[in-house]
């Protein structure tokens, strides 16, 4: 009696505790207890202040005051790049591949040679708050941001000689980004009761257009189309898309169920864009039509980001 109660108990522990799972996910990372799979990967949760795609389709990740470059197909961190001591505000690929423009928040800029992992030209902005750091079109000038006071500034990079420098009539800047043919520079930020797009044109500075009053301030919430005839914003739960030839309004993409849209994009189909959502989703539509075609919800909180 003594050994069949002793093997009975064995056989009912080894199915209290069950089969052995595979400790690891397909990446091998280590599972937590009794998971059988990990739906994704880990291995991008970090605070990641920016990202853009390289030209063979990696990504590069900006984290804190360094650059990760990863292998997105494989989920593989390649390479890690020291930039700064003070945190990145912004990144931006060269055309080529081969360098990074690199805004950080002590209001420097870099341009870093990935391959040689060293900063080619470093120059201050002496702009506080440095929010952004953008080529123009045929990258032999930089615009930079600065969020309060609000500026934007225009350099050559080669040699860090301030081109121009322009003062605007709002409380802030929250993003700065080339206009058509890289001759004007289009600002949104914040007069204090809401949301306003600014126009300024480069050669001298002057106010072109201040347009779009809508009661939601926030970054990264505009981009210009291939072609650079118009521009999409997001707002206080919508994104509007704007013909910039007389700043007029071509279509209105609501339906975020109140949340606002923090993020937008343009998709290589020029009749869809993406927005992303203060609640984790992100909705692609028809540009023209107004429709959404696909949503889907991969984040628990905003969407701050989106690069195709």
């Amino acid at each position: 009696m003594r050994w069949r109660f002793v093997l009975g108990l064995a056989i009912v522990t080894v199915l209290l505790v069950g089969p052995a799972f595979p400790a690891d996910d397909r990446y091998g990372d280590a599972l937590p207890d009794g998971a059988t799979q990990r739906l994704g990967t880990r291995r991008l949760r970090c605070g990641i202040s920016d990202l853009c795609y390289l030209p063979d389709g990696r990504g590069a990740l900006a984290i804190g005051g360094r650059v990760e470059i990863w292998n997105l197909a494989q989920g593989e961190l390649e390479a890690t790049h020291n930039v700064c001591k003070t945190g990145i505000s912004s990144i931006q690929a060269r055309r080529d591949g081969k360098a990074l423009l690199v805004g950080d928040r002590s209001g420097k800029v870099h341009e870093w040679d990935l391959q040689e992992r060293r900063a080619l030209h470093t120059w201050p902005t002496q702009q506080q708050g440095l929010v952004r750091a953008v080529y123009s079109p045929d990258e032999k000038r930089v615009l930079t941001t600065g969020s309060s006071p609000p500026t934007l500034k225009e350099w050559e990079p080669a040699t860090g000689k301030e081109l121009v420098s322009i003062t605007g009539t709002m409380h802030r800047f929250c993003e700065g980004i080339y206009g058509p043919n890289g001759t004007s520079a289009i600002a949104d930020g914040s007069n204090g009761s809401g949301l306003l797009l600014a126009q300024y044109h480069l050669a001298d500075g002057p106010l072109q257009k201040e347009w779009l009053k809508d009661y939601y301030t926030h970054s990264r919430s505009m981009e210009l189309s291939a072609d650079g005839t118009r521009l999409l914003v997001g707002s206080r739960h919508k994104a509007t898309e704007w013909l910039l030839d007389g700043w007029k309004l071509l279509k209105k993409y609501t339906g975020h169920h109140g949340h606002a849209v923090t993020s937008v994009a343009y998709c290589k189909d020029p009749n869809q864009i993406l927005t992303g959502s203060r609640d984790g989703s992100i909705r692609r539509w028809s540009r023209t039509e107004g429709k959404v075609l696909l949503r889907w919800c991969p984040h628990s909180h905003h969407v701050r980001r989106i690069a195709v």
